[in-house]
C-alpha cells in the first residue's frame, strides 16, 4: 500500500493533525474554507462537552450547533439515559450521538456502537481517541440484523441503507444479532436504533435483551419500512409496546415532543423515545 493511500486513511480517521492550526476550529483561526477539513470541533450544550472530527462541509451543515442545540431528540435523550447506562446504538453513523451518549453515562457506564460502513467505523473510533472514551466504549463494523450472515449496503456520502442484493455502489459487511453481543457485554440498560426502515429485522436480532425491557430510543423511518416486507404492528409487538410510554418526535419539527401515541403515527420519520411502565 503506498503512502499516499495510508496517509489518506489515516487523515480521513481523523489521526492526522491539520498542518494550519493543528486541527483547531478554524472558526477561531480564521482557516481557509478551502483547507479546513478534517478540523475538531468542540460542542457544549444540555450540560455536556466534548470534541469532535468535523470531516467535511456536509457534516459541517448537519452538526451545526445553532441547529441541534434546539433539537428535542437531544433533550429527550437527556432525559431518558442515566449516568452508568449501558448503551448499545445501531447505527452509530460518524460518532456524534455516540459521543454525546458516553458523556452522559460517564465512566461508570459503557456505550456500544454498531456501524456497518467501514469509513463511518473508522472515523466514529476517531471520536473515541479524540475523547479519551477507550475504557468505556466501543465501536463495532458490523450491522445488525436477525441473524449473522452478509448484507449488502447502498450508500451516500455519510449514510446506508440495507440493499436486497448487490447492485451498483453497494458495499458488503457482515451483520450480528444484537443478543450475540450480550456473551461479551453483559446486559443493555437502552437501546438506540437508527437504520433506515431495517428497524424490524434489527429487533428481531434482539430478543433476549427486549426480554429485560431495556429503555428504547429508536427512530421508525416510516416511508421506508414496507421495502423490507415490515409492518409497525410487526415493530411493536417485537418490542411489546404496550408495556412502554414515553415521548416522541415527528421529522417536520425536530424542536418539539409530544406524548407518546400509536394513534399519532404518520407516514413520517418519527423518533420513540420509551422506558417500560412501572408495575408491569
Amino acid at each position: 500500500m503506498s503512502k499516499s493511500i495510508i496517509k489518506n486513511i489515516i487523515r480521513l480517521s481523523g489521526y492526522e493533525l491539520h498542518k494550519q492550526g493543528f486541527c483547531t476550529d478554524p472558526a477561531i483561526l480564521g482557516i481557509s474554507q478551502n483547507n479546513k477539513y478534517p478540523y475538531i470541533k468542540t460542542y457544549e450544550f444540555l450540560g455536556v462537552s466534548f470534541k469532535f472530527w468535523i470531516i467535511n462541509k456536509e457534516m459541517e451543515e448537519l452538526y451545526n450547533l445553532d441547529l441541534i442545540k434546539n433539537y428535542s431528540e437531544f433533550l429527550e435523550l437527556n432525559k431518558l439515559i442515566k449516568r452508568g447506562d449501558r448503551i448499545l446504538e445501531v447505527g452509530s453513523n460518524q460518532g456524534f450521538f455516540f459521543t454525546f451518549m458516553s458523556k452522559l453515562v460517564g465512566v461508570d457506564g459503557y456505550v456500544v456502537g454498531l456501524e456497518p460502513l467501514p469509513k463511518n467505523a473508522i472515523i466514529a473510533c476517531s471520536q473515541i481517541g479524540l475523547n479519551d472514551n477507550s475504557s468505556f466504549t466501543a465501536i463495532l463494523n458490523a450491522a445488525a440484523s436477525f441473524d449473522s450472515s452478509n448484507v449488502f449496503l447502498t450508500r451516500s456520502s455519510h449514510n446506508a441503507s440495507v440493499a436486497e442484493r448487490n447492485i451498483n455502489n453497494t458495499v458488503e459487511t457482515k451483520s450480528i444479532t444484537c443478543d450475540s453481543l450480550l456473551e461479551t457485554y453483559k446486559s443493555f440498560d437502552l437501546i438506540k436504533i437508527d437504520v433506515e426502515g431495517y428497524e424490524e429485522n434489527v429487533l428481531k436480532g434482539c430478543q433476549k435483551i427486549l426480554e429485560t425491557k431495556p429503555k428504547l430510543a429508536i427512530e421508525l423511518h416510516m416511508p421506508f419500512i414496507k421495502k423490507y416486507n415490515s409492518t409497525l404492528s410487526n415493530i411493536f409487538n417485537l418490542i411489546n409496546i404496550n408495556h412502554y410510554d414515553g415521548t416522541m418526535i415527528f421529522r417536520k419539527d425536530k424542536t418539539k415532543s409530544y406524548p407518546f401515541d400509536p394513534k399519532l403515527i404518520n407516514n413520517d420519520v418519527i423518533n420513540l423515545f420509551l422506558k417500560p411502565k412501572v408495575n408491569i
